[in-house]
């Protein structure tokens, strides 16, 4: 997949590489009302995404339009995020607890029903993919 890789675990696995014991990574909140106590966010890969724009380039209808979500259609908590992220890294992620910030939401998640039924979309890859994808990514781009 290579730098198509590319997402929001780019920002998010610098992160955690820049991570250690003086500078843990910041997880905000544990006080969502969920077994864990974080919040659940849904990821896509980008190339699930175009892969979704191109379908519904092919499948168009003239003067009808759509709404249609596009996501994994499942959630992860912040630990099972990081957690993937210290197995791709191959070292321990410093982590520090701390307050929440005020408005946000203890779930966010695509519902992809309408993506299934119009487009039969669903996307291909997993967590892990996504992460491997955006350190790959971050290594080919680092200075040699």
């Amino acid at each position: 997949m290579g730098a198509l890789g590319i997402s929001f675990f780019n920002i998010q696995l610098q992160n955690i590489l820049n991570s250690n014991k003086e500078n843990p990574l910041k997880i905000y909140d544990t006080n969502f009302d969920i077994p864990h106590g974080t919040c659940i966010r849904g990821h896509v890969q980008v190339v699930d995404i175009a892969r979704a724009h191109i379908l519904a380039l092919e499948n168009v209808v003239v003067e009808e339009n759509q709404i249609v979500s596009i996501g994994s259609g499942k959630g992860n908590s912040v630990p099972e995020v990081f957690k993937t992220a210290e197995k791709v890294i191959n070292r321990n992620v410093p982590v520090d607890f701390v307050e929440g910030r005020e408005g946000d939401p203890d779930r966010l998640v695509a519902d992809i029903r309408k993506a299934t039924e119009v487009l039969n979309w669903e996307s291909e890859f997993t967590l892990l993919d996504m992460i491997r994808d955006a350190y790959q990514a971050i290594i080919e781009d680092s200075p040699k």
